[in-house]
């Protein structure tokens, strides 16, 4: 019974055993957003990753990323990608005004105020490794997916496409 448990505790290293692992420092979408850093896990022709950074200026804002790829060949692989990133900033319409603004002058003719909240971005993946998927390499690549951007005013969401690109190395 002993030696079950002990092969039991044992099992998820000899399953991983065999999986190359990678960090690469970049910008782009695989990396949060603006600036940051990717782990990934290689098994055989798939990788898993994720990665987290600033999200699109260096402000509070944080972006995380998960995603998977397949390698068509050494040096080309396409994927699927999630990346979320929290908002910070606000907006306020005034009585006088349809104007919306993000510095207002007086605080007390706002009509309301409202926050973003998060993004979501969902898309599928290029990326060429100027090197192997496998060894330390400069990479890059593009990815074209759909944003979801949820707000506290009413509630709502708003979404669009976009092409994104992703610069790092992995090292």
């Amino acid at each position: 019974m002993k030696s079950l448990i002990f092969v039991g505790i044992l099992f998820p290293s000899f399953a991983f055993a065999n999986m190359d692992n990678h960090l690469s420092l970049g910008v782009g979408t695989q990396y949060g957003g603006l600036l940051g850093i990717k782990y990934s896990t290689t098994n055989g022709p798939n990788t898993f990753y994720i990665g987290a950074g600033l999200a699109d200026n260096f402000d509070e804002e944080y972006g995380i990323s998960l995603g998977w790829e397949r390698s068509l060949n050494p040096k080309h692989s396409l994927g699927l990608l999630v990346r979320t990133k929290e908002l910070s900033w606000e907006h306020y319409i005034y009585e006088n005004s349809n104007l919306l603004t993000t510095s207002p002058n007086d605080q007390t003719s706002a009509k309301f105020k409202y926050k973003g909240r998060y993004e979501s971005y969902i898309a599928g993946s290029y990326t060429y490794f100027f090197n192997r998927y496998d060894e330390a390499s400069l990479l890059g690549g593009v990815s074209f997916g759909k944003s979801y951007l949820k707000t506290n005013k009413d509630g709502s969401f708003r979404d669009g496409t976009e092409l994104k690109l992703h610069f790092g190395y992995q090292f």
